[in-house]
């Protein structure tokens, strides 16, 4: 995560920090079982020598037939990768974004510090996405059905001042 980027929209495949004129804040590195070595171990050197704020690392992968979730996480202090502390439930906190980090049940949650909710996955994103446009979809349909009712309201008025003229004006309002 960097704040303050101009060209939000570029793919970028590297991140160059003379090009955009920032750093990086925060970096989340999902280990590769290729490269665990990298991720666990230069990458903080890296990073720290970088300057980014905070590092953190989700490593899931498998050992003696078990699946391991692990999340760590490096704050810089004075120059140098200090490591995140989990709390008493697991989960480390990202100053720079405000999240709390876990896994709960094989899944990575991210939980807002201020409010307590819940960040959506992409899964769940993608299905509130299609609820939203459903609703959506079904809020066209019945404004375009108001539209025709009153469109054929207007006509049977428009029919009943061309034989009886105006309607009477309500005296009462």
């Amino acid at each position: 995560m960097a704040m303050g980027i101009t060209n939000k929209q570029e793919n970028r495949r590297t991140f160059v920090v003379e090009d955009e004129g920032v750093r990086p804040t925060l970096i989340i590195e999902v280990v590769s079982p290729r490269y665990r070595q990298a991720d666990r171990e230069i990458k903080v050197v890296e990073y720290a020598r970088a300057r980014v704020e905070e590092y953190v690392i989700i490593d899931r992968r498998t050992q003696r037939g078990q699946e391991l979730d692990e999340i760590l996480g490096y704050r810089l202090v004075q120059g140098h990768y200090q490591p995140i502390t989990p709390d008493e439930e697991g989960r480390i906190f990202c100053a720079t974004v405000g999240l709390w980090m876990s896994f709960i049940e094989g899944s990575l949650v991210m939980v807002d510090s201020e409010t307590g909710e819940r960040l959506l996955n992409s899964s769940e994103l993608a299905a509130t996405n299609q609820e939203l446009t459903a609703t959506n979809q079904e809020l066209i349909a019945a404004k375009e059905e108001v539209e025709r009712q009153a469109a054929e309201m207007e006509a049977l008025l428009a029919k009943y001042r061309e034989r009886f003229g105006n309607l009477p004006e309500n005296q009462n309002l």
